[in-house]
């Protein structure tokens, strides 16, 4: 499998970025924006996580406290945010996540994510995808860094331009 990384949105202090995976229709995250806004109950939570990401990308920056770390890949809201509710089906809901990678304090690739029902994405049918998915995006972004074959540079990632992720 192979995906492009693109430039998303440039704020005051954060790049985003977005990976779109050949063959898909839509980048990750504007699959989760998708999905997560025909889910009515997801809705309240996406504009906040929405309004999240502005406030990092323009007011404080990409600092680690913002995210949660999921094993080498990160997730939005942060640790500072708790939620837990049981839902119309009697279900338990950790709310929103959108797994994502903070590259650095400028920089961050924004993924996709599910509405979380279990403590560990791991077993979680919503999210574990998404997680596993984030990880791997990680472990081929993090050689590629490691390789020079991509580089980032003050709120920039560098690479060629025929430069594809192989997953």
């Amino acid at each position: 499998m192979i995906a492009d990384i693109l430039k998303y949105r440039e704020c005051k202090k954060v790049t985003y970025y977005v990976l779109h995976v050949e063959g898909r229709q839509l980048h990750e995250f504007d699959d989760f924006q998708y999905r997560m806004k025909q889910v009515e109950r997801c809705k309240t939570e996406l504009q906040k996580l929405n309004s999240r990401i502005d406030t990092i990308g323009n007011k404080f920056g990409a600092f680690p406290k913002f995210f949660r770390h999921e094993r080498q890949a990160d997730a939005l809201p942060g640790n500072d945010y708790h939620y837990f509710e049981v839902n119309d089906e009697g279900d338990e809901e950790y709310g929103l996540r959108l797994y994502c990678l903070r590259l650095t304090d400028e920089v961050v690739l924004l993924l996709n994510g599910g509405m979380k029902t279990e403590y560990d994405p791991e077993n979680c049918p919503n999210c574990r995808k998404h997680f596993r998915f984030a990880n791997q995006v990680a472990r081929a972004i993090n050689k590629d860094i490691e390789s020079g074959t991509i580089s980032i540079h003050d709120k920039k990632i560098r690479m060629e331009d025929d430069y594809y992720l192989e997953l």
